[in-house]
């Protein structure tokens, strides 16, 4: 729930919207929507420190909001990209971090959104049809027609050059949650009893 009972605006043209709310306006069960007023959150970053630099990342938290949850639960409680390696997917247009700490045994339900992979998207891997790995997931270095309707869960706003100079002999150094909405972030996961290897790409 949002502050002060408020409407939860994650566009910037929700604003004008919002802004026609009236002591008119209904709530789902029918009463007055009094005092209902916009608050406005930003969607959440992430930076990532590597060998070549940083990276910063925006989350795409109303698209895929439990994989968003999954992901900053992982850098926050778990620090599980700390120190990860690289390894390069199909020929060069991916990389994905190699974890080096003990994988989550979970995984969590496919998240489909209508982002383009382009450049700098990040992508979840995908175990079978109707899950994603509870963990792995790949930069896209290139735009890969191919992952449309992927899980696709943010998109590089600042690093893009660091980005395309990344090789198999960088890592990261550690990953760090800069900004992210006033919730608590507890995904929904899918428990597997045996310990995951990597995942494949999909």
């Amino acid at each position: 729930s949002c502050p002060n009972d408020g409407v939860h605006l994650t566009r910037k043209s929700d604003e004008v919207n919002a802004l026609k709310l009236s002591s008119s306006s209904r709530r789902p069960d029918g009463s007055p929507a009094r005092g209902l007023l916009p608050v406005w959150e930003d969607r959440p970053t992430v930076k990532f420190h590597t060998t070549k630099g940083e990276i910063i990342f925006e989350l795409f938290e109303d698209e895929a909001p439990n994989t968003v949850a999954n992901f900053i639960a992982l850098v926050e409680e778990k620090h599980l990209y700390d120190g990860a390696g690289l390894k390069l997917y199909n020929k060069d247009d991916r990389i994905q971090p190699v974890i080096k700490k003990d994988r989550p045994t979970h995984r969590i339900a496919v998240e489909t959104t209508d982002r383009e992979p382009v450049t700098g998207s990040l992508v979840m891997n995908v175990v079978n049809g109707s899950e994603n790995s509870g963990a792995d997931f790949q930069i896209l270095l290139k735009t890969v027609p191919e992952l449309k309707g992927s899980a696709i869960f943010g998109i590089v706003t600042n690093g893009l050059d660091i980005i395309a100079s990344l090789k198999e002999t960088d890592a990261i150094k550690s990953v760090v949650v800069e900004r992210k909405r006033s919730h608590p972030y507890a995904p929904s996961v899918i428990q597997d009893p045996v310990k995951q290897e990597d995942e494949k790409p999909k």
